[in-house]
């Protein structure tokens, strides 16, 4: 039996501002995340990235609170200083919006199926607007977390890089054809464009949540 494929290449199109969601500063996790997470979680299983609202809120559960309007998240540069996605972001929201929409499509098992099935083949997506790959972000956004903790209630503060609308990926999504089940529909192109349209509700990287990169799509031609 041979292996089957279905290939299609989307833009994705920014119909709000995209927040940077991975720490610039590369000392971040020696000086805080180090001595924070080490009393809460085995070193074998600490996240290697996190959120600014994650870091905020694991900040905020301990007596060591850092100031975090000295700490900014921001967005991958690639080797020539441009602005990227990495392909496991856009994974990670396929896998968010299969979560969000599993009832709809009687989708089971999505997690597994989305790192086995889908493929997203540019590991660096350049952030593009206007036909050139942005070199810097437009500007920041800071905002206030609060949490309640064991210490009481906690406010902090994260600080993104931010990118205004205009913006816009190229990615080339590849699906291995599977089959329905008993217990749930098999992941195919036409589902993936059904996730791709929850972008327009709750989009990519940080704070989406609160509105943040949102988009929408239209296949385009390969360059191939």
């Amino acid at each position: 039996m041979k292996l089957v494929f279905e290939e299609k290449k989307f833009r994705l199109h920014g119909k709000s501002s995209l927040l940077g969601s991975i720490t610039l500063d590369k000392q971040l996790y020696t000086t805080y995340v180090d001595k924070v997470l080490k009393k809460k979680y085995d070193q074998t299983t600490k996240p290697e990235i996190m959120s600014a609202e994650d870091l905020a809120l694991a900040y905020a559960d301990t007596e060591d609170v850092p100031d975090l309007d000295k700490e900014t998240t921001g967005f991958y540069r690639d080797a020539n200083g441009g602005l990227i996605m990495k392909a496991y972001q856009i994974k990670g929201f396929l896998k968010e919006a299969s979560g969000a929409l599993k009832d709809m499509f009687n989708l089971t098992s999505y997690i597994k199926k989305v790192d086995n099935y889908v493929f997203i083949l540019e590991d660096e997506i350049p952030i593009m607007r206007d036909g050139k790959q942005l070199t810097e972000a437009d500007g920041f956004l800071e905002r206030p977390l609060r949490a309640n903790t064991l210490q009481g209630p906690r406010v902090a503060l994260a600080r993104s890089e931010e990118i205004t609308g205009d913006w816009y990926v190229d990615i080339t999504i590849k699906v291995l054809m599977n089959n329905s089940t008993a217990k749930g529909q098999k992941f195919d192109m036409e589902l993936i464009e059904n996730l791709l349209s929850y972008g327009e509700l709750k989009g990519l990287l940080q704070w989406r949540n609160g509105g943040h990169g949102s988009f929408s799509y239209e296949e385009i031609e390969s360059d191939i």
